[in-house]
């Protein structure tokens, strides 16, 4: 059997996630082995088979939500109401709503 593919994927901004939530990594790199992610952080010294280069790109790796309301909301929402509850997947839709009766 032979190891699955290993891709580095170099980029000057990745939104990334650690156990505390979201951080903007500046020229870091992903790598995939197969169709899954290995490492994402600011070097890999391990083995890759290919390396991409998409430093014009902003690379946001595991699906990733960059839904935002910055140009088309109210200043006191927008980007307020996308942070939300992380009980509620970072929803703002539970705290606009009223309590039902």
């Amino acid at each position: 059997m032979t190891a699955p593919k290993r891709t580095a994927i170099r980029a000057r901004w990745i939104i990334a996630f650690d156990s505390r939530g979201h951080r903007l990594l500046r020229d870091g790199v992903v790598v995939l082995e197969g169709d899954r992610i290995l490492h994402v952080g600011p070097r890999f010294d391990g083995r890759v088979d290919e390396t991409l280069d998409v430093s014009d790109r902003v690379l946001t790796p595991g699906l990733i939500s960059t839904h935002a309301h910055i140009a088309g909301s109210p200043l006191d929402r927008s980007f307020i109401e996308d942070r939300g509850s992380p009980q509620f997947w970072y929803s703002g839709l539970f705290e606009m709503l009223g309590r039902g009766g």
